[in-house]
C-alpha cells in the first residue's frame, strides 16, 4: 500500500490531498481484511507488522507536513497568545479599579439611604426607631434605581410597619414579657403571620400553667375522700382490717402545702389511705 501526503498553500489556504487518499484507503485494506485461522496464522503476522509501519509512515509524514507548513505558526501562536494574556491582564486591571470605586458609590448611597430613612421617622415624630436592615432592598444600590424611587419604597414599609403594629394591638395580651417577646419576633423580619403564631403559642402555655394551678389550689382547699375497692376474695376467705386515724397540723409554705398534698395523693392511689383537710388558715 502506497502513501504519499501531499500539501502546498494555495490563496492563503493550506491544501492537501489527504481526501483523496482517504478515499482510496478502503480498496487498499481489502487485501487485509480476512478470518484469522490456523492456515492463515503466520500470514497474519506479517500482515499486522506491515500495517503498523504503514501507520507510523502516515503519522511520520503529517508530522512533516506540519513542521514544513506552521514551524513558523505555531511560534506565532505562542506569541499571539501572550498579547492576549497581557491585554487581558491590564482590562482586568482597569476592572478592579472600577468595582472598587462602585463600591465605594454603593457603600455612601446605602449611609444616604439610612439618613434617609431616619429622616422619614423623625418626620413622623412618634419617636420610635425602626431598623432598616430587614426590609433593605440591595437594587437600591444599583445607578439605575432613582432617589424618587427608594423614597416611594421606604414610605410604603413605614406604613406597612405602622399598619401591622395596629393589628398586632388586637391580639397583644396583658402581659409586658409576652409583648416584648411577641414584638421582638415581629422586628426580626417584620412579618406579621410569625408574631402571631408567637402570641398563640404564649397564649395556651398561660392557659396551661393557669389550668394546672387551679387544679392543684382545689387539691388544698377542698376535703377529698377517697374509697379504696378491695379486690375480690373467695366467699370461704375472712378479710380483717384495723382502721387507725391520727389527727395532726401541718404548717409551711403554700408551696409546701402543694408538695405535701401531693405526696398524699400518691400514697391514697397506691394504698387505702384516706385524708381530709378538717381546717385550714393562715398565719
Amino acid at each position: 500500500m502506497q502513501f504519499e501526503l501531499e500539501a502546498t498553500v494555495l490563496n492563503g489556504k493550506v491544501v492537501t490531498n489527504a481526501k483523496e487518499l482517504l478515499a482510496n484507503i478502503d480498496n487498499g485494506l481489502k487485501h487485509y481484511d480476512y478470518v484469522v485461522t490456523e492456515n492463515t496464522y503466520e500470514q497474519a503476522k506479517k500482515d499486522r507488522a506491515q500495517l503498523n509501519s504503514i501507520v507510523k509512515m502516515v503519522s511520520d509524514e503529517r508530522k512533516r507536513v506540519e513542521d514544513d507548513l506552521f514551524s513558523e505558526w505555531k511560534e506565532d501562536k505562542k506569541n499571539i497568545m501572550d498579547i492576549e494574556k497581557k491585554i487581558k491582564q491590564c482590562a482586568d486591571s482597569l476592572g478592579q479599579g472600577i468595582t472598587d470605586i462602585e463600591d465605594v458609590l454603593k457603600e455612601e448611597k446605602r449611609k444616604h439611604i439610612y439618613e434617609a430613612w431616619q429622616t422619614l421617622l423623625d418626620s413622623k415624630g412618634n419617636g420610635e426607631h425602626y431598623d432598616l436592615t430587614p426590609k433593605f432592598n440591595e437594587k437600591w444600590l444599583n445607578k439605575t434605581t432613582s432617589n424618587k424611587s427608594i423614597e416611594k419604597d421606604l414610605n410604603a414599609i413605614y406604613d406597612k410597619i405602622i399598619q401591622d403594629l395596629g393589628f398586632m394591638e388586637t391580639f397583644l395580651p396583658n402581659d409586658e414579657t409576652d409583648i416584648a417577646q411577641i414584638k421582638e419576633v415581629y422586628f426580626q423580619d417584620y412579618d406579621l403571620m410569625r408574631a402571631k403564631v408567637k402570641a398563640d403559642d404564649l397564649k395556651r402555655i398561660r392557659e396551661t400553667v393557669e389550668r394546672q394551678k387551679q387544679k392543684e389550689e382545689q387539691i388544698v382547699q377542698e376535703p377529698l375522700h377517697f374509697e379504696q375497692s378491695i379486690p375480690n376474695e373467695p366467699e370461704n376467705k375472712v378479710v380483717e382490717q384495723n382502721t387507725n386515724w391520727a389527727e395532726f397540723r401541718v404548717e409551711g409554705t403554700r408551696e409546701q402545702l402543694l408538695e405535701l398534698t401531693k405526696v398524699l395523693v400518691n400514697l391514697r392511689n397506691n394504698t387505702s389511705f384516706e385524708f381530709k383537710v378538717t381546717n385550714k388558715g393562715e398565719l
